[in-house]
């Protein structure tokens, strides 16, 4: 039979810009431009501002598309798949209008980064149908982390003549992202699976105290303010919470006017 949702009669407007930039999903494709951006800076390589803006586009138009049908076929569903389900026609609307702007973007790509990009996106399609098509469960968060982190490595990797230093400063960002995903289900489903999430940070903590290398730095930053959001978590609105978790991985800004 089908799984009836229950939705809100009604749902108040986002208060605020950091609920607003959660709720819209422009979470994601900001850290996945900051993040691009910063493997391609402290590599010492240049990304071109298409391919960023592309990038912004298209991950956009994944975590919107994915929250909308979260909204249509899930119980117990979180505020923004909520506001995606009631303003449904307008979020439609504007994948309608990224996807005519990303189209033409394609070609300013360099073909090396498109091909191997192109090769993500299909893997990606794959697990994403896997997911709502299918009774399948993977482990989303890890499954995430991967995606995202080899997303935004991969034009410094194409770039970078010694491309294993970029492969080590994604795994370090992976972590991270898998960190950040799993506090993010635990505050939401699973309040008894924190200690995963918190021994992660600890373990990206650490090596800040041998290396104080930018990647290093950033990650070590992202998860302390993971640790000190999961030591709040009981006095933040979900939706708050949820966003400042996104927000913890913006950590390279703060870093930014020291890189050379």
């Amino acid at each position: 039979m089908p799984v009836t949702v229950a939705r809100p009669t009604r749902l108040a407007a986002p208060t605020g810009i950091l609920t607003a930039w959660h709720l819209v999903s422009l979470d994601a494709p900001t850290v996945a431009v900051l993040w691009t951006m910063f493997f391609a800076r402290i590599h010492h390589q240049t990304i071109p501002a298409a391919e960023l803006f592309a990038m912004f586009l298209a991950v956009w138009l994944l975590y919107a598309s994915d929250r909308l049908l979260d909204a249509r076929s899930q119980q117990d569903l979180a505020p923004r798949h909520h506001f995606h389900h009631r303003n449904a026609r307008v979020f439609k609307l504007f994948l309608a209008v990224a996807a005519i702007i990303l189209l033409p973007l394609l070609f300013f790509i360099p073909r090396p980064d498109l091909t191997a990009e192109a090769l993500l996106a299909l893997i990606l399609a794959f697990w994403f149908a896997l997911v709502h098509l299918t009774t399948l469960r993977l482990p989303k968060e890890l499954i995430t982390a991967i995606f995202f982190a080899a997303a935004t490595a991969l034009p410094t990797f194409l770039r970078d003549p010694q491309p294993r230093t970029v492969l080590t400063a994604a795994c370090f960002f992976a972590a991270l992202c898998l960190a950040n995903g799993l506090f993010i289900s635990a505050w939401e489903e699973h309040p008894q699976r924190r200690r995963l999430p918190t021994l992660l940070c600890g373990l990206l903590i650490l090596p800040t105290l041998i290396h104080s290398t930018p990647i290093h730095l950033a990650t070590a930053l992202a998860a302390a303010t993971l640790l000190l959001l999961d030591r709040l978590r009981r006095h933040l609105q979900p939706t708050t919470l949820r966003a400042a978790a996104d927000l913890a991985l913006l950590t390279p800004a703060l870093l930014w006017p020291f890189l050379h």
